[in-house]
């Protein structure tokens, strides 16, 4: 039974495709007035040479320009490449080394057709379908998973912050890449928060694509430990041999462990100051002469005793709050990030409500 999600990229595909249909606004423009698409070197790595290429050039020479180029123009009437980078790349380049063949084929004019767009996410979603059918490394599609990000931000929309959930935000992402699938796009977002030097790697093939969902809900801090702990083991392995999956699955667990070794104790330190608060407090109402336990009945009784019935809770409660996510923390349940979160949010109330209770005993 074919992929339902590949069935809906090939039908986004050819609905994006017809765009390419919708105009007749075609005629010749010198090569050095088109503008490639300026993030195209960043989803696409045409640094290396490809037996294509060498292919595209005898192509060019013998035959001229073949294939019409498309140029997108934004309403601000800004107009950029959209399918032919590589080609006019070659076209420049038998410019500087065979100038006499050049001007004979005429590779200084090529015939383009321009396609009106609304956004730079629709530029991008068009220079994207236009290469939906060449060959892809993982960093490609991470590239182009970057682009849907950026070019939105550039039309005033933060897609990453804008979604509730990170599985509305795959969602979405899975419909922007055409045929990808929500585990793909997983996976892809994970290797673009990894730092620079990992993504290196990777694109060197020194280190797997395909092994870093576990990475993704990291801190700075871990990202920092993990670098580390990558490079050193890349040190240590033979030049031909790459860093596998279970080789990084085992450093992304050592670097998880080690947070949430970090998270208890942190919390550990949250209570120990909750209780040195405490007894602070309690010293300070000793010093005043003050008894709460032992206050006789005033016309304020009522008050009074409210105040010390809360000032006897919320001990109660943090001390079991903090042991419920030491518990959570261990089973997996959340994040040591998120433990850390939960803990400071809880200590700062505490001390807020501990200063506020102060002021009622007071009056």
């Amino acid at each position: 039974m074919a992929n339902k999600k590949l069935l809906q990229g090939i039908a986004n595909e050819k609905e994006i495709l017809n765009k390419f249909q919708e105009t007749n606004a075609t005629f010749y423009m010198n090569i050095d007035d088109i503008k490639p698409y300026p993030y195209n070197h960043l989803i696409y790595d045409d640094t290396k040479e490809r037996e294509s290429d060498t292919e595209l050039r005898v192509s060019l020479l013998r035959n001229g320009y073949i294939e019409i180029f498309f140029v997108g123009e934004l309403p601000n009437k800004e107009r950029y490449l959209i399918s032919g980078h590589r080609t006019l790349k070659t076209a420049k380049e038998i410019r500087k080394t065979e100038p006499e063949k050049f001007k004979d084929k005429n590779l200084g004019q090529a015939k383009v057709t321009i396609i009106k767009v609304e956004s730079w996410a629709e530029m991008s979603r068009l220079v994207r379908a236009k290469n939906i059918k060449r060959e892809f490394n993982i960093m490609d599609m991470v590239g182009e998973f970057e682009d849907v990000i950026r070019t939105y931000k550039i039309d005033g929309r933060d897609i990453e912050t804008e979604f509730k959930t990170q599985k509305d935000f795959i969602q979405f992402m899975s419909n922007e890449l055409l045929g990808k699938s929500e585990a793909t796009i997983r996976r892809l977002y994970a290797i673009t928060k990894l730092p620079t030097s990992i993504k290196q790697l990777i694109s060197q093939g020194k280190i797997t694509g395909s092994a870093w969902e576990k990475s993704i809900s990291f801190t700075d801090e871990d990202y920092k430990k993990l670098e580390k702990a990558i490079l050193d083991k890349i040190a240590t392995l033979p030049k031909s041999e790459i860093l596998g999956k279970a080789q990084i699955d085992t450093i992304c667990a050592l670097v998880k462990e080690a947070g949430i070794s970090e998270a208890k104790k942190e919390a550990r330190s949250k209570r120990k100051k909750q209780k040195q608060s405490k007894e602070e407090n309690e010293q300070k109402n000793a010093n005043n002469g003050i008894d709460i336990q032992s206050t006789k009945s005033t016309p304020h009784q009522g008050r009074t005793a409210n105040v010390v019935e809360l000032q006897q809770q919320p001990n109660t409660i943090i001390n079991n709050i903090c042991n419920q996510v030491e518990a959570d923390v261990e089973s997996g349940n959340i994040t040591y990030v998120e433990a850390t979160e939960i803990l400071n949010t809880l200590y700062s109330r505490y001390v807020s409500l501990q200063g506020a209770l102060e002021k009622i005993s007071e009056n």
